[in-house]
């Protein structure tokens, strides 16, 4: 049976008039609770199951980007079926039909653009035009520190959270879709970026990378900026955030050893790192992904 999703209470009571209230209601299907809050034109919502739930065919006239919180979810479209563990990531278009199905319960977070918001980011290019899925990994990190700004009742977390969607939009473009300059990077460029995310957990200096692709290091760092629009330092950092994430949520590694093997030099530096660009600690991060059995690796270091 589904119903009217109703609202059981305003979860944030404090902030003042004006700021975007955070909304406790139960969902249209049984077992089913919502946070939900709207802002400019995105909403956040954090949906729970207590039970297995199935959606039929359904569609929403709107982008949606969701991860898993808990539990096993399964989409099946018209064509195909997937499947979604902890920390998986989901885009789905404007108006394509799936079928979701919760197996015995489990959570989930939803970043969903509406009305000119959406038309907003389609117009910078930043809204893929088909369905993407994702392992868990830094978009997986990036969208739950949306979730952590978006649903807090901090006052400087309504900028927070739409920054950080820019980000997250920013990391599926840079992975899926085409470069559309004139000119793309050169072979040398190619040739330089691939080495630097090869060599993530080594310590590679820019005039190493220079001296192999044969370019001046100056140059290297001038034109590298120019075609990929980062800094060397900042793609080798968010090669060894992606190293780290993936490690987290698919491995039972202690973090001083994630950290090692991901190319930090230490745990701490590992953590600075982490807090800094995902706003949160490693350790938030992989009780998150890993569930409640997490709890005992991470403070066992």
């Amino acid at each position: 049976m589904i119903s009217k999703p109703q609202t059981l209470v305003e979860a944030s009571p404090d902030l003042p008039p004006g700021f975007p209230p955070i909304v406790i209601q139960k969902g249209g299907y049984p077992g089913e609770e919502e946070i939900v809050r709207e802002i400019g034109g995105t909403s956040f919502i954090q949906s729970g199951y207590s039970a297995t739930v199935r959606m039929p065919l359904h569609s929403h006239p709107f982008p949606v980007l969701h991860i898993v919180l808990g539990g096993n979810v399964t989409n099946r479209s018209r064509r195909s079926a997937e499947a979604f563990a902890v920390a998986q990531v989901e885009y789905l278009p404007a108006n394509v039909p799936h079928e979701t199905q919760w197996q015995r319960g489990g959570a989930g977070f939803a970043v969903a653009f509406e009305g000119r918001k959406a038309e907003e980011w389609q117009a910078w290019g930043m809204l893929p035009d088909s369905p993407i899925t994702l392992p868990p990994g830094l978009v997986s990190a990036l969208l739950l520190a949306v979730r952590q700004e978006a649903l807090s009742p901090d006052l400087a977390a309504v900028t927070g959270a739409e920054s950080l969607v820019a980000e997250t939009l920013g990391e599926i473009a840079r992975r899926t879709q085409p470069d559309h300059r004139k000119e793309g990077p050169s072979r040398r460029l190619r040739q330089a970026r691939a080495i630097l995310l090869d060599t993530y957990n080594s310590l590679p200096t820019l005039a190493d990378i220079a001296r192999q692709v044969d370019v001046h290091p100056v140059y290297l760092a001038r034109a590298f900026r120019r075609a990929f629009g980062e800094t060397v330092g900042d793609c080798l950092r968010r090669r060894r955030l992606e190293v780290a994430c993936q490690l987290m949520a698919g491995s039972s590694f202690r973090l001083s050893e994630i950290a090692r093997e991901a190319g930090f030099a230490d745990q701490s530096h590992l953590t600075r790192t982490f807090k800094q660009y995902l706003r949160m600690t490693p350790v938030d991060y992989q009780r998150t992904v890993q569930g409640t059995g997490s709890k005992k690796r991470s403070d066992r270091i």
